[in-house]
């Protein structure tokens, strides 16, 4: 049987309006997932796709329930605690690939690593392997600018990696491509996580790349229904 690695019990997250009412996202959600496979959340624009995902992350805190990390309440750690480990365990790719402008390719993939001290020299040699591994290796020395939508989207996936993560998760990471280009670099994500062993949690309103996971789920009014890849 597979590791869990992680899981959301009984996770609600409530917004306040202004109005003072109070708008409930997620109600009671569960969620397991094993390591070394790819999990999808499907769902309609304002389900709280993205919302999840933040919980999963450590990025926010639930209303109430826990989400554990190898059995370990996120809930529990400090932001200190937190910090490292967003920095060390987890990657993250988002619909828009945030590289800085004024930064080489390279650069901005070796950035998360040099953040932590690591040689310059080590961070670039590892910078380079992940950027050889997303097709990239010939435009490390050029600026973002110079890359195309999805080449650029490709190199925020190489800098989710440089730190080899046990998780990544990708919030519609497809989301600011043409249909074409979308497929292509969500095919070479999937191709990534399966090669390396590594487990993702991708969100994603495109049913067919969803289809590519190993378990898909729809979100809908704050519960994560499960379906079958392909259905």
């Amino acid at each position: 049987m597979a590791e869990q690695i992680l899981e959301a019990r009984g996770v609600e997250k409530r917004f306040r309006l202004p109005d003072r009412s109070q708008l409930v996202v997620l109600s009671g959600l569960n969620l397991t997932v094993a390591a070394g496979t790819m999990v999808a959340v499907t769902g309609a624009s304002g389900s709280g796709k993205s919302t999840l995902l933040h919980l999963l992350g450590g990025l926010d805190c639930p209303d109430a329930g826990h989400v554990y990390f190898r059995d370990r309440d996120l809930g529990s750690l400090s932001s200190t605690e937190l910090a490292e480990f967003r920095n060390r365990r987890l990657g993250f790719v988002f619909q828009f690939h945030y590289l800085m402008p004024e930064l080489t390719v390279m650069e901005n993939v070796a950035f998360p690593r040099l953040v932590m001290r690591f040689k310059r020299s080590e961070a670039f040699a590892q910078a380079r392997s992940r950027l050889q591994e997303v097709g990239l290796a010939d435009k490390a020395d050029i600026l973002p600018h110079q890359l195309s939508g999805g080449e650029r989207q490709r190199a925020a996936i190489a800098r989710s990696l440089i730190n080899d993560p046990d998780l990544i998760l990708a919030d519609e990471p497809t989301g600011n491509l043409d249909w074409n280009t979308g497929d292509r670099v969500f095919s070479l994500f999937r191709d990534l996580v399966a090669d390396t062993g590594r487990t993702a949690v991708v969100v994603t309103h495109n049913e067919a790349q969803a289809r590519l996971a190993d378990v898909v789920y729809h979100l809908e009014h704050g519960r994560l229904l499960s379906t079958q890849p392909g259905e």
